[in-house]
């Protein structure tokens, strides 16, 4: 019997005309059915790999579209963001994404569940408000803080 526990070591290098930041590669592996006995079965696992080539790293997430649907007595903003960049980036968890406010004054900040953007694509953030707050609210993302990604937006004009 193979060891069940076994290390896989898989080398690999970065390719010389490779563009500086994160690429991401899919790694699949492949069973072998046993010959003998039993039913044969072949396992197949893929699994995402990124790799960060070394050079001038570009960080850059924009908000492109908000968009505003109930869920009971939810709202829920759908921020549509790209990652022009060239790295992969993460949004959400502890960092706000969106400020909600209205004749500049703050009324929500909203956090999301953490979800990584890989470069040069768009993923979708949806924010949870459950306030009390309705009408005319402009959105817009906040200044940089340490850690979070800084989001460049404009100022949408959304109805809660």
């Amino acid at each position: 019997p193979r060891d069940p526990n076994a290390d896989l070591k898989i080398p690999s290098h970065v390719p010389r005309r490779a563009q500086p930041g994160d690429h991401s590669e899919l790694v699949l592996l492949t069973s072998r059915p046993p010959m003998r006995r039993g039913l044969p079965v072949r396992l197949r696992l893929g699994v995402v790999v990124v790799v960060r080539a070394p050079g001038k790293v570009v960080r850059h997430v924009s908000a492109v579209s908000i968009r505003v649907r109930r869920s009971g007595n939810a709202r829920v903003l759908g921020l549509l963001l790209a990652n022009l960049g060239t790295v992969t980036e993460s949004v959400g968890g502890a960092c706000n994404v969106l400020w909600l406010h209205r004749r500049g004054r703050i009324l929500a900040r909203l956090r999301a569940v953490e979800r990584s953007i890989l470069p040069h694509t768009r993923g979708l953030v949806e924010l949870v408000y459950r306030g009390r707050l309705r009408g005319r609210l402009q959105a817009t993302s906040p200044p940089p803080t340490p850690g979070c990604p800084r989001i460049r937006s404009p100022r949408f004009v959304v109805r809660v």
